[in-house]
């Protein structure tokens, strides 16, 4: 019976003569980023940036539910909105932002950024945007019945004409309606931003000419937003409309593209914000959604809803949970229409379709039958492919028209929270800084300096294997080709940044007291003085504070006493060309035989000399007496103290020329500059430790430097004597995967949600991991891929570093990666497991 009616409805329809399909698009003119149609219908559009509400806290979620449902119930009669969500394939104008934005043209800068190109490339980010069209209709136009068919539209029935008075005041309602719902979506924590006239015409443009707008003209290049109408009267849908559409039972072909549209045909029985999320995400890369909110006379509708005598629907229609008692008290009209006024609730139509389109029908097939296998996800709900709408329900895609979809249901203002694509993942800082790809393959811009941090200093958590080296490889790396005012320290205790300051040409200074390092604390003589001779007053303060740490640091120094060390310093720079640098023991020596004061002070060069001794010969000597000068200047600079516990009168000496490294660093205010603390917990251990990390984290705020602090697991941090300062002083927080201690990341200020997502984390040896980022007030996860090139630059792997070994009889050179990255782009682990398969 029921098929019979729809095949006679059917027949109806195509027993009436269509009108041309160009007559059925409502678009007649933008006028002050006003769309106006043909019929008479208004609207204003916004971009709405959503936020990633399933990672805030259960309060949180709760008081936004609640707060929701007075939004919608605020609504005012008459209003509709238009919720359109485009998802696609591709971000070339992010990708070209980033590449613009890189300042290093360096040889090794311009290898890592194009090869990183070329990978979002070849996996291509998500395009994802959610438009929010607030529309009203002229009062001639009739509402819809709920799940009927308007077929008067389908029809062809004439528009009309508002007078000039009924324009205006029109357009005074639907501005004031406008203006209000921006500021309570605002008030609900969602960024409205209002569609400028190019953008409305850049999203009809591309809709209208899927082919034409990619293939052949794009809108950039379009100009239609600088010309007007070529003859008078020309409407927009005139001049957006460039190809005539193929209307068929089974699909809608528009410039050389197959769409179809399913339709939501039963509601759901459940659902909630993360069956929304989930079923959105199962639909893959390029789909359109369309979601229709109406909100209807109340007093008629409820007059209805007991003439048709379906009161107890009315509250069974739709709920969180399947309600079977109201579905049992059929027929009380009464008693349901008094519990629906004390629920405060209004009844709202609503509608949802999704829109494909591909190249090919077999190709638009698959994706249409895999939706329909999806849409049980959605609280087992169930879709049609409605092969008697399909131009109509394409027209439903237009901002002005989502009304023209003839399934609508009649819903209770409590559940369409969970029904609207509110959620989004953060889209990151308004500079591009890093680019990286969130979970749902989003592009995130993450700028380590943001101007709305009032610290830039971060925590990293991450065991091993969870790819913290690769995270943090790929943080500094593309922080320092970004611009070469941009600066990266590090103290580390692992050895993990040899490799990368070699490709770098930073500075690594390695406590081993053996032939295979040397450090030289005394810089090229250019670099002390200038041409007129003039000694920098810092760094020859610093050579002198150094030699008494070493001479007698316990020893009160007179004023005479430090110009001898001066006197010392100048005599052995003196015969020096400014590319030479003096050795401790030409110091040594120069005390030895001083000549510039009395015998007082010949005696006491003497004395200094010998007390010398202990770092000139023997095993200190073969670390700082010898050539190989630490370059301070260099951007980037790394201290391994791996060894200093088995040299405890060096390790006073390091941990004076680290302050003197970072002093020299930080006063350029210019530059920003970060401090990476990777696993110094022994160096926490120890008061003097403790204070110097106590003075980074007090200096770096004021002098445009953040500190990252790194370890393997929560306890690192929470055991140390300033574990308080360092995470209350650190408003970004990177998460990787954690074997054990999650409990313990509610001390990082992280809710249960967060733990939670934290734990789900997923990792992939050689192909991605993924991480958590709490960056001040935002949190999202991103999925970090290497490129070949910067899996070789990171890399920590046994297996590698045998090849690397293997591979080269010279230090290791961005050549000699890019060959290993061409032959094991995933690492050796996985190409001979790929070969053997």
């Amino acid at each position: 019976m029921k098929s019979t009616n729809l095949l006679r409805i059917r027949d109806l329809i195509h027993q009436e003569s269509r009108i041309p399909f160009y007559k059925q698009v409502d678009l007649y003119s933008i006028e002050e980023d006003l769309l106006i149609g043909v019929s008479g219908t208004m609207g204003y559009g916004f971009k709405l940036h959503g936020r990633d509400l399933l990672l805030e806290s259960e309060e949180s979620i709760e008081n936004f539910e609640h707060r929701a449902r007075k939004f919608w119930n605020s609504l005012p009669t008459g209003t509709t909105l238009h919720i359109i969500v485009k998802s696609e394939e591709g971000a070339e104008g992010i990708l070209k932002d980033f590449d613009s934005s890189i300042e290093d043209q360096g040889n090794l800068a311009r290898k890592v950024v194009d090869a990183k190109l070329k990978a979002y490339r070849e996996h291509p980010f998500i395009r994802r945007e959610v438009f929010l069209f607030v529309v009203i209709n002229p009062s001639w136009k009739r509402n819809h019945q709920a799940t009927l068919p308007n077929l008067s539209f389908a029809l062809g029935g004439k528009a009309r004409r508002l007078s000039e008075s009924d324009f205006n005041a029109q357009k005074g309602d639907i501005q004031k309606i406008a203006v209000q719902i921006e500021a309570e979506f605002r008030d609900l924590g969602f960024r409205l931003e209002k569609l400028q006239k190019p953008e409305l015409l850049a999203y009809l443009y591309e809709l209208l000419n899927p082919h034409y707008s990619k293939e052949i003209m794009p809108f950039e290049k379009s100009r239609i937003v600088e010309s007007g109408p070529i003859y008078q009267g020309e409407t927009l849908r005139s001049r957006l409309l460039l190809s005539p559409p193929v209307v068929e039972d089974r699909f809608f072909y528009l410039d050389q593209y197959f769409h179809e549209v399913l339709n939501l045909r039963l509601l759901p029985d459940q659902t909630s914000l993360k069956v929304m999320r989930d079923f959105e995400r199962a639909l893959g890369c390029n789909y359109f959604i369309s979601i229709t909110i109406e909100v209807p006379d109340q007093e008629r509708e409820r007059a209805a809803l007991k003439k048709q005598g379906n009161f107890a629907k009315a509250e069974g229609f739709f709920t969180r949970t399947k309600d079977y008692e109201a579905w049992a008290r059929a027929g009380e009209s009464d008693q349901l229409l008094t519990e629906i006024a004390q629920s405060e609730d209004k009844l709202l139509y609503f509608s949802l379709a999704v829109m494909f389109r591909e190249k090919t029908k077999r190709e638009l097939d698959g994706r249409v039958d895999e939706a329909l296998r999806i849409f049980p996800r959605l609280g087992d709900a169930q879709a049609i492919c409605d092969h008697m709408n399909h131009d109509r329900l394409f027209l439903s895609f237009l901002p002005l028209q989502g009304h023209e979809n003839p399934l609508t249901f009649l819903v209770r203002s409590e559940v369409l929270t969970h029904l609207v694509p509110l959620q989004a993942s953060w889209r990151g800082t308004e500079k591009m800084g890093l680019l990286l790809k969130t979970w749902r393959d989003e592009p995130l811009k993450l700028d380590l300096f943001d101007a709305a941090l009032q610290a830039k200093h971060a925590v990293m958590l991450g065991t091993t294997g969870s790819g913290k080296s690769f995270f943090t490889t790929h943080l500094l790396l593309h922080f320092l080709i970004a611009s070469k005012t941009h600066e990266v320290i590090v103290i580390d205790v692992g050895g993990s940044y040899r490799k990368l300051a070699g490709i770098l040409n930073g500075s690594y200074l390695e406590v081993e007291c053996s032939e295979a390092y040397a450090l030289n604390p005394f810089p090229r003589k250019g670099i002390l003085f200038s041409e007129n001779g003039d000694a920098d007053a810092t760094f020859l303060q610093f050579l002198k504070e150094l030699l008494q740490k070493m001479i007698g640091p316990d020893r009160k120094w007179s004023a005479s006493e430090k110009m001898i060390l001066e006197r010392a310093i100048r005599e052995v720079y003196g015969p020096l060309a400014k590319d030479r640098a003096p050795l401790l023991g030409d110091v040594e020596n120069a005390l030895y035989h001083f000549e510039a004061g009395d015998e007082e002070d010949k005696r006491k060069a003497y004395q200094f000399a010998k007390e010398l001794c202990l770092f000139t010969k023997g095993e200190y000597g073969r670390l700082l007496n010898r050539e190989g000068v630490f370059d301070f200047d260099s951007r980037f600079t790394v201290f391994d103290l791996r060894k200093v516990s088995h040299y405890p009168e060096l390790q006073e000496i390091l941990l004076f020329i680290i302050p003197f490294a970072l002093k020299r660093k930080f006063e350029n205010i210019a530059l920003k500059k970060i401090l990476v603390l990777d696993e110094c917990w022994r160096l926490l251990k120890e008061s003097q430790g403790t204070d110097l990390v106590e003075v980074f984290y007090r200096t770096a705020r004021k002098m445009n430097a953040g500190v990252l602090s790194i370890s393997q697991n929560p306890e690192d941090f929470l055991e140390s004597k300033i574990a308080s300062v360092i995470i209350n002083n650190s408003p970004i927080k990177y998460i990787l995967r954690l074997h054990k201690s999650h409990e313990a990341l509610g001390r990082f200020g992280l809710n249960p949600n967060e733990i939670q997502a934290i734990r789900e984390l997923e990792v992939r040896p050689g192909h991605y991991s993924e991480v958590f980022i709490k960056f001040d007030e935002q949190h999202v996860l991103v999925k970090l891929e290497p490129t070949a090139l910067e899996y070789w630059i990171a890399t920590t792997d046994p297996q590698d570093q045998e090849m690397e070994l293997f591979s080269k009889d010279k230090p290791l050179d961005l050549e000699s990666l890019e060959k290993l990255a061409h032959e094991f782009p995933h690492g050796v682990k996985k190409g001979r497991d790929g070969s053997r398969a």
